[in-house]
């Protein structure tokens, strides 16, 4: 697997400027004559040069872990192929997928305040329209997060597991937020949306209040996780 993968990223390396660039693995992850740990390496070197790379599974004793660290790590998607005339209708759904993108190399822009910080572990995840693990890094003073290729008219979900020290009472700005990406209809790179800031209401007193929206994200993300475990 680990040489396919790498033959595969030398091939979109050619062609990814001003491009979309995600490629495709379809395999059984029985990576009997190659080394995984390579596989995930050069899955975070795809992620590094803006390449997607989205995982495929067929065969009864396929191997779910590695190819959803892969996918996690080069920020694609998995999807497993029971039946042979499965197929062509996951390659059509990811083809569609890609050309409803409006938006390349899009990475979200996150400026924390004093007081509060990231989880330590697994601290971003996206829920919609994948649910996925986001891979973080530091740039700076700000925390940056790889979103990739932005679809059309489709909503993208991230939740951030955000830890507090004590803050007076009323709203207070606890993050910045941008989001930084190429635009190839405008054949520009490197634009910025508008900054964000996000405010906490912090009480006195806590009383529970229940958005269903954000519930059903973080229940989503739960039972994500739980298969992982699984």
């Amino acid at each position: 697997i680990d040489e396919g993968l790498k033959l595969g990223l030398e091939e979109l390396g050619k062609g990814k400027q001003e491009r979309i660039s995600q490629g495709f693995l379809l395999t059984d992850g029985e990576n009997e004559h190659g080394d995984n740990n390579r596989c995930l390496k050069l899955a975070k070197l795809a992620a590094s040069y803006n390449l997607t790379i989205n995982t495929l599974g067929f065969g009864e004793d396929w191997n779910s872990d590695v190819l959803e660290e892969i996918a996690d790590a080069a920020g694609g998607t998995l999807a497993y192929i029971e039946y042979p005339e499965q197929a062509l209708d996951e390659f059509s759904r990811l083809f569609n997928k890609m050309q409803s993108v409006g938006l390349t190399n899009s990475y979200l822009l996150l400026d924390l305040m004093p007081h509060v910080r990231l989880a330590e572990l697994k601290p971003i995840a996206q829920v919609a329209p994948d649910t996925i693990e986001l891979p973080i890094q530091k740039e700076g003073d700000k925390w940056i997060v790889r979103l990739g290729d932005v679809m059309k008219d489709i909503d993208r979900v991230v939740l951030a597991n955000l830890y507090f020290d004590k803050f007076p009472a009323g709203k207070q700005a606890i993050a910045h937020v941008q989001v930084r990406y190429d635009d190839p209809s405008l054949n520009l790179q490197n634009l910025y949306s508008d900054l964000v800031i996000v405010e906490g209401n912090f009480v006195s007193s806590y009383q529970p209040k229940v958005d269903p929206f954000v519930q059903q994200q973080i229940l989503t993300i739960a039972k994500y996780r739980q298969t992982q475990i699984a």
